[in-house]
């Protein structure tokens, strides 16, 4: 090795030894940046929600949805899990989540719609991001199974 590739070799090592070290895994995933930017998302979503909910009168009238029973938001969180996970497998869950949305505009409260919005959409991130990394005991054949078998609203 000659005196310019040794130069050249110890200018590479001190750059790559000044470079900002990122601790692995932030934000170098992009499963984990979709997962970030989509409860930002949600966040100022529901923050919104209640804004706007804070300043408006209930409706009651017709066209407006009573108040949500535990079933349906149960029915919302299993939604959530199990779109989350397809997602998390590779599955197109575009229109079985628009059929979820539709429901959602039907059975909640116009204003707290945003909220539960909200919440399925971070439960969809979170559960997404989690299957993809393997965290969770279901493989993805079982997952697909089961939401193939969902009866979506």
């Amino acid at each position: 090795m000659n005196e310019r590739q040794r130069m050249q070799r110890d200018w590479d090592q001190l750059k790559r030894s000044r470079a900002p070290k990122r601790p692995p895994g932030a934000l170098n995933n992009p499963w984990v940046l979709l997962g970030a930017v989509v409860a930002c998302l949600a966040f100022l979503l529901a923050v919104f929600a209640l804004i706007g909910a804070l300043g408006k009168p209930a409706m009651n009238g017709p066209g407006t949805a009573a108040a949500p029973s535990p079933d349906d938001v149960d029915r919302l969180t299993s939604y959530a899990v199990i779109l989350g996970r397809a997602g998390g497998c590779g599955r197109d869950t575009t229109r079985e989540a628009e059929r979820v949305g539709r429901w959602i505009e039907r059975r909640f409260p116009e204003e707290s719609r945003a909220a539960y919005f909200a919440v399925v959409m971070t439960g969809m991130a979170r559960e997404a991001e989690a299957q993809h990394r393997g965290e969770r005991p279901d493989s993805c054949a079982e997952v697909l199974r089961v939401y193939d078998s969902t009866p979506w609203p």
